[in-house]
């Protein structure tokens, strides 16, 4: 399977570092970023009704966001479009993350006994030096992130005109599509959805040798029912952090700082997920 990167960062990348960054949701939101379903809380969820998502799915979303958080499309999570001093985010990143290299150790060579103890690698023959990642790396990062996942209109959630509404009829499995535009969106999504359905269902009987019709339309297009949405049928993610009791260190003692500049596994080891 193809896992497609940006710059050499992995979408799985993307989203943890996303993740592991998700304290400055609270710093100035100005961009929608794709996260998985992992939102931040339960506000920042899309609205379970589907007319109220699908309606949402249509307009500009992060003009939308700035006017109502709870307005956002199902897996996706608000973030700052960029890492500043002035929204908060250098404050509460710098110094959170850090690199762990290791490197050879240069005086086990120079021992003139071979069972003499190194102070500096204690006889493993390698090191360990932990590095804080600088914060142009962490801007950098956070960039390919916001680039990778952001919502783009070939999603179907904003820039779109128009969408897509599928139905079956449970007894024949006969599928039908719907289109509508944005107008017809706004004007009155149900009723509109109602008779482009009906219009593409509707079979006209002629009454005995006359030339009466008799159209089911209605009935018909009664027995069709709407194709639930799968990204609708996420359970709600709640993401949770372990307690803090200093500036780098949590209770947790499973939690650690040391995170590869471009993978972030080990920063999001004691983060739980509570589904539902």
């Amino acid at each position: 399977m193809n896992n497609p990167t940006i710059d050499g960062l992995s979408r799985k990348a993307l989203e943890q570092a996303l993740l592991a960054m998700k304290r400055i949701y609270q710093a100035g939101y100005d961009q929608i970023i794709e996260a998985g379903g992992q939102c931040d809380t339960p506000e920042y969820m899309m609205a379970g009704d589907p007319t109220a998502r699908e309606l949402r799915a249509l307009l500009d979303a992060p003009a939308l966001a700035r006017q109502d958080p709870v307005a956002i499309p199902d897996g996706y999570c608000i973030m700052p479009k960029r890492l500043t001093a002035e929204n908060g985010a250098k404050a509460l990143l710098l110094g959170e993350f850090k690199v762990e290299v290791t490197n050879e150790c240069p005086d086990c060579g120079e021992l003139d006994e071979p069972n003499e103890h190194c102070e500096i690698c204690d006889g493993e023959g390698e090191y360990s030096q932990r590095h804080t990642i600088s914060w142009d790396q962490i801007k950098f990062i956070y960039s390919k992130a916001v680039e990778g996942l952001r919502l783009k209109p070939h999603q179907g959630i904003s820039g779109q005109e128009g969408l897509t509404f599928k139905y079956r009829d449970p007894a024949s499995s006969e599928v039908r599509i719907v289109g509508l535009t944005k107008a017809e969106v706004e004007e009155g999504m149900q009723d509109t959805l109602h008779e482009k359905l009906t219009a593409q269902l509707c079979q006209c009987e002629p009454v005995g040798e006359t030339n009466v019709a008799d159209c089911n339309c209605n009935d018909y297009a009664a027995e069709f029912e709407r194709v639930a949405d799968q990204a609708g049928q996420r359970p709600p993610v709640t993401v949770i952090l372990p307690d803090r009791k200093g500036p780098h260190e949590y209770r947790d003692a499973s939690y650690t700082q040391t995170c590869m500049a471009n993978e972030w596994n080990a920063c999001i080891d004691a983060i739980t997920y509570r589904w539902g």
